[in-house]
């Protein structure tokens, strides 16, 4: 098809150069006939290429970027995983502070009953301090005074009763 459209060129340019070059030889314009076709066809041939040319740098270009790209899309999907893990963390987090904030009556009873423990250890101190004190008061009262004594004895029955009511609350 380029073949018969330059010859087809090849036939008007011969018409139209004898017409403008009539003193020019025969020889002479069959040459410039020739090398205009074939600068012509060259020139058909490169612009019917030009598409594969163009293919062939775009596969070049695709070549020298596609690695990085790869690169790129690996290191992007690590740092979603990583950045999902995080939110996990941080949900985990926040879920574990929102339980801590409803244990808050969990902790004021332990709280309480700490306190009623050491009011209680206080007045069990209180109550084998009395018995050690009696004791050793009646000691010496029974040194100093027989009837003395049996009085004592009364009170640090009583004293003995007192305690039982406290360790019974």
């Amino acid at each position: 098809m380029v073949d018969a459209v330059g010859s087809q060129i090849l036939a008007e340019i011969e018409t139209s150069n004898k017409a403008k070059f009539p003193d020019m030889g025969e020889v002479e314009l069959e040459c410039a006939t020739k090398r205009v076709t074939e600068k012509f066809s060259e020139t058909l041939h490169i612009i019917g290429n030009e598409p594969s040319l163009a293919l062939y740098r775009l596969q070049e270009h695709v070549r020298k970027t596609l690695p990085t790209l790869v690169e790129n899309r690996i290191r992007m999907e690590n740092l979603e995983q990583a950045v999902q893990g995080m939110c996990y963390d941080a949900e985990y987090a926040s879920s574990a502070l929102t339980q801590m904030q409803n244990s808050n009556q969990h902790f004021n009873s332990i709280d309480e009953h700490l306190n009623k423990a050491l009011y209680l250890k206080q007045e069990l101190n209180k109550a084998k301090s009395k018995q050690r004190h009696s004791s050793i008061s009646e000691k010496q009262q029974k040194e100093v005074t027989p009837s003395a004594a049996s009085l004592n004895q009364t009170s640090s029955s009583q004293d003995k009763e007192d305690s039982e009511k406290t360790n019974e609350i």
